[in-house]
């Protein structure tokens, strides 16, 4: 049927179809217009293409069974895009308030950007970050609206929005993602957690009015718990499940006595440890219990407790437990926990998470009968709320139901709407045998049973589980608490007891002991840098950590750590699948953690994310939290190649990972990779250019001096340097400043010119502009770097001693100090003012450099003659480039070659990646480069060195020329000339590499 035709039908019917007595309903509306209307916009209603439950794009419910959930959910790959809530024609949805709540809620409690509402006389969208109240009008939040009529003048319009193409390409959260900035906007995970945060303070207010000597870990237990079962009651009243009474039955009467008859009742049904404890109920004021009760239900409550999945709900626990409840002079408050539990407050992206869930499980479930499904182990050591966990059980039910389709259906029960499903006790079977977790945050382990409960329960009801009690398993043998780091064996048992509580060692040993191995070990561990665990941990722990992990090196993160374990608790062919920061491939401290994957074969894949975000906050009020990401699946399978894929758009390649359309992924051989920075090039034809390129070439360290900048560790407020425009006055042998209300006369002899762009446009630069600084350095220190006595300075450079000492707390190290804030571990009370790092300092003397802009988007290898100190500052700062007194390289053909865009495709594999096309090319990435080798006895070779260095000659005295004040005609002569030798440059060094530019498969 066409769009005319169906428009037609419908104004030829639309008396009939509007009169309520003739009780044209929701049914036939759905079937004869809704669906047809959306398999023209591209949508799959009927599943025609046989996709299987989890990843069809529309999810219809039952036309016969009443229920608490819209009418269609509509997804692409198994992710969830928008809801639509269908009505009958004779009801007049553009003004029906109940509807359009209904619709809005729906969305919003899914965390959607827009929810639809039809009747197919009107097509209303709404916004879904708005949180919908009682108060609102018909025209809240209402984005767009059209007319049956409009249909086909409009239908351009519609099928951007709505299609599934569209929706598949990410059209909803491009065109809508303002949604999300709005001062109205409030997704339900915020709004949820302040409602149940109100709900702590409040029974902790009560509770301590009564005994103020519980513990607090004692007080948030409970606390924590009751929540758990006041959630867990309300979601399964609008699911359908069974229950003694609904909640707000206990208002009518004693709330405190009905509310312990339902949780005893609910213990009895549903068993697990979820209701065995009640005893806070005695403790809790019969008013807070009603407020608590009340706010769950409509008008109050927004929630559409019937469609609130399990990683919704993970993404609020996961909010939920960084804070804690704590009594502080009197005051009962919400305090970040201690850091070493804090977790980010962004959760893996469900994409991801899908994403590594089938990698993991895919091959292991290939072709496997339901015994040997039953048989596989599969854990995260770091399980936070339970994401990853809830989908592993959703994936296995997946598999389990498929076989038992294909192979044994009288093994399914039939469904309310006909579908042949999985019994809850084969659910059990597969949660309980194949399922498990570790996480150090006691807290955490309960959010992931309850998580794990919840999903158990999706898709039963009153009549599925009739007769039944006891209903759910007890988990404690699959989800446990504790340090997945450190073990007894590691440990000790002969410590004591507030130690042993802190750091909380773990033996791994699930099911009653048989189960210490797993098949598979997913997740995403902590991320957490060498200074932060210092400043967390005991140090008893940070040692333990120094002492047994292999890739504890240097300044290692604590997913090295997390993914060597994870291998020590895998089966022998088991199989590792982790996100973590992209960074371990190149910097010095995944040195090890390289090696340690590399000489035992482990990679089976890689994929790296770039600078692609993925770890975005999902409000204006959440964080942003900048994680360079990738996924690495390791196996115990002696490797000999691993397939490599970098990723420029994650919904491009979400769709085509599901879709089976294409593998971008390309396959390289392991023993390419070993300890070193891994050079990654994305096809065959880049790998052999790069071989050639190497081949052909030596690496920088072997004929040049690479070195940071300096560091003065005093840089808030900056201490040492000055810029010209604080000079309040100038003699021949000083310089005059103000700070602190005071004029201060700085030597001459002991500044050197400082090199530290602060304006944006000095810091987008590159290497043939023209480079100037305006600022000088205090450079306390003699021509062989030895740093000037106190005597010295009061002699011959009062003017800055007596600088100095007026900023002696902020110079005085915490070394010296107690009162100190630098880290200056060299410094004594004789040289409190020395600066932070004093490597390197005399390499700035009297040697031509290539000032190197460490954190750049194009190459900045500047030629400085004027012995600058450079800013060191990690990715912020600057390093230096100088040739080497034994070599003939000079320092203009270093800085040709580096400058090349050649060097910047090396340097794009083999840089750690940030935003906006940004790559760090510090010290160790420098002495990597390749750089061609010049034949000095033959004389071809001699004549493209001797022009390149000629030519650079020519541009940096063009450079002087363009300094000075020119008029228009004359400045642009001399800057064609500068940029046709650069030009020229770039040509013959393509020659030396012997790289034709139609040669690359990349841009340049």
């Amino acid at each position: 049927m066409t769009l005319e035709q169906l428009v037609k039908n419908f104004k030829n019917n639309y008396l009939f179809m509007k009169d309520a007595k003739n009780k044209y309903n929701e049914h036939s509306t759905r079937v004869e217009y809704i669906d047809p209307f959306f398999e023209l916009l591209g949508w799959d209603v009927a599943n025609k293409l046989g996709k299987q439950p989890s990843l069809r794009d529309v999810i219809p419910e039952s036309y016969t069974t009443a229920t608490l959930r819209p009418d269609y959910k509509f997804s692409v790959n198994g992710i969830s895009k928008f809801f639509l809530e269908a009505k009958k024609p004779s009801v007049n949805i553009a003004t029906e308030l109940n509807a359009i709540f209904q619709t809005r809620s729906y969305g919003w409690s899914q965390k959607h950007y827009i929810s639809v509402l039809t009747n197919f006389e009107y097509l209303l969208i709404f916004d879904a970050t708005v949180v919908p109240t009682v108060s609102d009008n018909e025209k809240t939040g209402l984005l767009k609206i059209y007319h049956y009529e409009e249909y086909i003048s409009k239908w351009d319009e519609i099928k951007e929005l709505l299609s599934y193409e569209s929706v598949r390409n990410g059209i909803i959260e491009k065109k809508f993602s303002y949604l999300i900035e709005q001062a109205s906007a409030s997704p339900i995970d915020e709004h949820f957690l302040q409602l149940i945060n109100d709900w702590r303070i409040s029974i902790a207010n009560d509770i301590y009015a009564k005994d103020k000597h519980l513990s607090e870990i004692y007080l948030n237990e409970i606390i924590q718990r009751f929540i758990n079962q006041m959630i867990f009651l309300r979601i399964c009243e609008d699911k359908n499940l069974p229950l003694y009474h609904k909640l707000d039955d206990s208002l009518d009467k004693n709330v405190k006595y009905q509310l312990l008859e339902i949780i005893k009742n609910a213990d009895k049904k549903y068993n697990s440890g979820i209701f065995e404890s009640s005893e806070i109920l005695d403790l809790i004021e019969d008013a807070t219990l009603t407020k608590i009760i009340k706010s769950l239900y409509y008008p109050i409550s927004p929630y559409a407790f019937s469609i609130l999945e399990p990683n919704i709900l993970g993404e609020i626990y996961e909010l939920f437990l960084t804070e804690k409840i704590t009594m502080l002079d009197g005051k009962v408050l919400l305090t970040k926990k201690d850091p070493n539990l804090n977790r980010d407050v962004v959760t893996t992206p469900y994409e991801i998470v899908k994403v590594m869930v089938d990698k993991a499980l895919s091959s292991y479930c290939q072709n496997k009968s339901v015994e040997e499904l039953l048989k596989l182990n599969i854990a995260d050591i770091s399980c936070g709320s339970g994401i990853f966990l809830i989908e592993v059980f959703d994936y296995l039910l997946n598999k389990v139901h498929q076989w038992y389709l294909k192979h044994n259906p009288e093994q399914l029960v039939e469904a309310a709407n006909g579908d042949k499903v999985l019994s809850i006790d084969l659910k059990i079977s597969v949660l309980t045998e194949c399922i498990y977790g570790i996480d150090i945050d006691n807290y955490a382990v309960e959010v992931t049973k309850f998580s794990l409960m919840l999903k158990l329960l999706e898709g039963e009801n009153v009549h599925s589980l009739v007769n039944r009690n006891r209903i759910l398993p007890v988990l404690d043998e699959n989800i446990k608490v504790g340090n997945a780091l450190i073990d007894s064996d590691m440990y000790g048992i002969e410590k004591e007891l507030e130690k042993r509580l802190k750091i909380d060692p773990f033996d791994w040993s699930f099911n009653y002991g048989q189960v210490e191995r797993f098949d598979i070990i997913i997740g995403n561990p902590p991320y957490v840098t060498t200074e932060d665990l210092i400043g967390q941990l005991l140090r008893e722990e940070y040692e333990l950590y120094k002492s047994y992990y292999t890739s504890a090196y240097k300044q290692f993160d604590k997913y090295f750590l997390f993914i060597e374990r994870a291998l020590e608790g895998l089966k022998e062919d088991g199989s590792l699948v982790y996100i973590i920061p992209n960074k371990f491939t190149k910097i010095k401290s995944g040195e090890k953690l390289r090696e340690l994957i590399t000489d035992n074969k482990l990679l089976k894949e890689y994929i790296d994310f770039g600078s692609l975000q993925l770890f975005r906050g999902s409000s204006k009020n959440t964080k942003n939290l900048t994680t360079y990401s990738s996924i690495i699946h390791l196996k115990k399978d002696d490797e000999s190649h691993f397939k490599y894929q970098k990723v420029s758009d994650k919904q491009s390649w979400f769709n085509e990972y599901f879709e089976k359309i294409s593998d971008n992924s390309y396959e390289l051989a392991l023993d390419s990779l070993d300890e070193k920075s891994w050079i990654l090039p994305k096809s065959g034809r880049e790998k052999a250019l790069l071989n050639k390129i190497f081949q052909k070439s030596q690496t920088l360290d072997v004929i040049a001096d690479i070195f940071n900048g300096i560091q003065t560790s005093a840089e808030r407020p900056p201490v040492y340097w000055f810029a010209e425009d604080e000079i309040v006055k100038e003699t021949p042998t000083h310089y005059c400043i103000n700070r602190m209300d005071k004029t201060f006369e700085i030597e001459k002899k002991i500044l050197r010119p400082f090199y530290k762009p602060t304006k944006k446009f000095e810091k987008n630069l590159g290497s043939y502009d023209i480079v100037k600084t305006n600022k000088y350095i205090i450079f306390p220190y003699d021509l062989n770097g030895k740093i000037y006595s106190e005597a010295v300075l009061q002699s011959e450079f009062s003017g800055t001693w007596e600088y100095l000492e007026s900023n002696y707390e902020l110079l005085v190290p915490k070394q010296v100090s107690s009162i100190g804030k630098r880290d200056v571990p060299h410094a004594t009370s004789e040289s409190w003012y020395h600066y932070g790092r004093i490597q390197a300092l005399t390499k700035f003397i009297d040697r031509p450099k290539l000032i190197v802009g460490v954190l750049s988007s194009k190459p900045f290898y500047y030629l400085d003659n004027e012995d600058m100190l450079i800013a060191s500052g990690g990715t912020a700062g600057y390093c230096a480039i100088t040739q080497k007194e034994d070599s003939k390289y000079a320092i203009e053909f270093l800085q040709a070659i580096l400058t090349h865009p050649l060097m910047e495709w090396i340097i794009s594999m083999t840089a750690s990646e940030f935003d906006n096309g940004f790559h760090a090319r510090g010290t160790a990435l420098l002495r990597t480069l390749p750089i061609v080798k010049i034949d000095f006895e033959n004389a071809d070779d001699i004549e493209k060195y001797s022009r390149i260095v000629n030519l650079s000659r020519d541009i940096y005295a063009l450079n002087h020329k363009l300094a000075n004040k020119l008029d228009s005609r004359s400045k642009k002569i001399l800057e064609n000339d500068k940029s046709t030798k650069i030009k020229e440059i770039q040509t013959i060094i393509w020659k030396l590499y012997e790289v034709a530019e139609d040669e690359m498969s990349f841009e340049v």
